[in-house]
């Protein structure tokens, strides 16, 4: 397993931000009689003397399909993956509540409750991006003005408590935003701490409650989550 997660974190690192420089889209909806089966298949076509390889979802009430030739991350992982029709019906797609467009959630890669995550568009002129690796998805909160949205990931190990993070990402320039804090709490990312609430204050401003511990959670501290006394960080979206 060990062997496994080094060859794939090296394919996330040659392969951040799953650019490619086609000119269609990675996801698009397919013939809702393309295929019966509620778990995603892999479908084999050739189109212009071309293979091609598509993943099919259900989502919701429609039948969408991912290119995977089209996103390099993604067809590396089917390449190196040892069981590939198993590793393809263990991923999920998400379509986000985001009313700009449609953007959809591909979880993947999944090892004891941890896996990877990649934003997809149907949008031509976008692409798919890495947004988490080893981390589990709990929320996604679109921004007031629905010009951006957040991200919420844990991840836990050990036995220990979940910690939190946040990814901020601009959706217009289909890129991640940078999230920075006033109050000296440089440590509320980066999944040191379980969040109790996150949310919008407006368009550029977010507020995440935490509990109120003298220490971050630890073997001896596993009841962090029982306690009542909340602190309050304020983040601030750099575009």
């Amino acid at each position: 397993m060990t062997k496994y997660f080094f060859i794939f974190s090296f394919l996330l690192v040659i392969s951040v931000g799953c650019s490619n420089n086609s000119n269609q889209p990675v996801i698009q909806k397919a013939d809702n009689n393309a295929t019966s089966s509620k778990e995603p298949t892999i479908q084999e076509e050739t189109i212009e003397d071309e293979y091609k390889e598509f993943i099919e979802f259900q989502v919701e009430k429609d039948h969408v399909r991912v290119d995977v030739q089209a996103i390099p991350i993604l067809s590396q992982y089917l390449t190196a993956v040892k069981h590939r029709k198993s590793a393809v019906e263990e991923m999920k797609l998400e379509k986000l509540p985001i009313t700009e467009q449609p953007i959809y959630l591909l979880e993947f890669s999944c090892k004891k409750e941890l896996c990877s995550y990649l934003l997809l568009s149907q949008n031509k002129d976008k692409r798919s991006y890495l947004v988490a690796d080893l981390a589990r998805y709990e929320n996604v909160i679109p921004s007031p003005d629905q010009t951006k949205f957040i991200i919420e990931f844990s991840r836990s190990s050990d036995n220990l408590q979940s910690g939190h993070h946040l990814i901020a990402f601009d959706i217009k320039g289909w890129s991640p935003l940078l999230l920075q804090t006033n109050t000296g709490n440089s440590d509320i990312l980066n999944y040191h701490w379980p969040y109790k609430e996150v949310e919008w204050l407006d368009e550029s401003s977010l507020s995440i409650k935490v509990s109120d511990t003298d220490s971050q959670p630890t073997k001896e501290n596993k009841d962090i989550e029982n306690k009542t006394i909340q602190q309050t960080t304020i983040l601030h979206v750099k575009e």
